[in-house]
C-alpha cells in the first residue's frame, strides 16, 4: 500500500500542476486574443461556469492526494511505523 499511496500523491500533485499550467495558458491565450478585459470577465467571481469548470479540472488531483494521504496514514496505523 505504501507504493500505491506514494503514486497517488505524486499523480495528484502532477495533475494539479498540469491543470494549473493549462488553465494559465488558456487565460494567456484569451488575454492575447481578446484583451485583458476578457480575462477579467473570465476570472470574475460571478462567472459561475468558470468556477465550476476550474473545480472539476482540479478535483481529480485533490482527490488523488487525499486518497494517497489516507492510505499512507492507514498503513502507519496498521504497522505503527511512519512511512
Amino acid at each position: 500500500m505504501r507504493i500505491v499511496a506514494r503514486l497517488l500523491i505524486w499523480f495528484g500533485y502532477a495533475w494539479c500542476v498540469g491543470a494549473s499550467l493549462f488553465i494559465g495558458a488558456c487565460l494567456l491565450a484569451i488575454g492575447l486574443k481578446r484583451g485583458w478585459s476578457a480575462v477579467q470577465e473570465c476570472l470574475s467571481p460571478f462567472n459561475k461556469l468558470n468556477v465550476l469548470v476550474t473545480i472539476l479540472a482540479l478535483s481529480p488531483g485533490f482527490g488523488a492526494i487525499a486518497l494517497g494521504e489516507f492510505l499512507k496514514k492507514r498503513g502507519e496505523a496498521k504497522t505503527g511505523v511512519p512511512q
